[in-house]
Parts: C-alpha cells; structure tokens; sequence
C-alpha cells in the first residue's frame, strides 16, 4: 500500500492525479491534523528547511497556484523545487 511504502501526496498532487507509479487514487486515505497541532511537526524535505516551508506556504497563500510568482514571492527556491516540496507535504486540514 502507499502508506506502507511511506508515500504520502498533497491535495494539489492528489488532484491532479500524480500519483506514485503502480497506485490507485483508492490507495490513498486523507488524513487531516487534530486541531491545535503545531506546525512545527511539518517534515523539511531534502534541503528545505522549516522556516523555507513556511514562506513557500506563505507564498502560495497570496499567490495561488501562479508558480513563478510563488518562487518569486518565497525567494528561496526554483520554481519546479517549490511545486515538488509542495507536492510531497503531507495533506492537513485546518
């Protein structure tokens, strides 16, 4: 299963049905945050680090999916660097 193979998308990537090779949308379960759950918890993935996370965050806040404006906006990545982190955090509701 995903989970087991320790895959994990975000809605966008869901979405838009990139899904890791030999997986079904029906492999996937949401999963949603139990309210009051720091941010902080949220994974850095290769060379991205929590506070570079967040202002990607930020970014798609105010930006939308406008990628080149949302690597502008978070400065700190490449636009294909930023829609990959954003893909593989973990889906959470707030």
């Amino acid at each position: 299963t995903p989970a087991s193979a320790g895959y994990s998308l975000s809605p966008t990537a869901y979405c838009a049905g990139l899904l890791p090779p030999e997986t079904c949308p029906s492999d996937y379960v949401r999963v949603v945050a139990a309210e009051g759950v720091p941010r902080s918890i949220m994974p850095s993935h290769g060379d991205w680090t929590e506070e570079e996370t967040h202002k990607l965050l930020e970014a798609i806040d105010r930006c939308g999916d406008d990628w080149d404006m949302v690597a502008q906006y978070a400065g700190c990545k490449s636009l294909e660097s930023c829609a990959l982190h954003f893909a593989q955090l973990p889906i959470l509701d707030r």
